[in-house]
C-alpha cells in the first residue's frame, strides 16, 4: 500500500507561520497587470457587444454598474502596482531587513 499524506492536512502538529507573507516582484506585476486588463475590459463596451439590440436584456443601470466595477478593479491594479515603491515603502524596507 502506498503511504498517503492526506491525513496530515487534518492532523498537522507542526506550527506554521502565516503572519509573514513574502512579497515578490513577479507576484506584484502579475496581480497589477491582471487588475488593469480586467478593469479596462469591464470599462469598455466589449462585455455588451451582442446585446445592443435589446435594452431589456442589459439595462442602462446594469451597464453603468459593470463599468463602475471595472473602474474599481482598474484602481486596485494601480494601487497594487505602486505598492512598495510609491507608497508603503516602510513595510517593504522592514521585510528586507529580516
Amino acid at each position: 500500500m502506498i503511504p498517503s499524506n492526506i491525513l496530515n492536512i487534518f492532523t498537522n502538529t507542526e506550527p506554521s507561520d502565516i503572519s509573514y507573507k513574502e512579497e515578490c516582484l513577479t507576484c506584484q506585476i502579475m496581480g497589477s497587470a491582471t487588475c488593469l486588463v480586467a478593469g479596462a475590459y469591464f470599462m469598455s463596451n466589449l462585455p455588451f457587444l451582442g446585446s445592443n439590440t435589446s435594452v431589456k436584456r442589459n439595462p442602462i443601470w446594469w451597464k453603468n454598474s459593470v463599468k463602475g466595477a471595472g473602474a474599481i478593479i482598474f484602481a486596485l491594479g494601480i494601487l497594487r502596482g505602486g505598492e512598495g515603491w510609491l507608497w508603503n515603502q516602510e513595510k517593504y524596507l522592514t521585510n528586507e531587513s529580516k
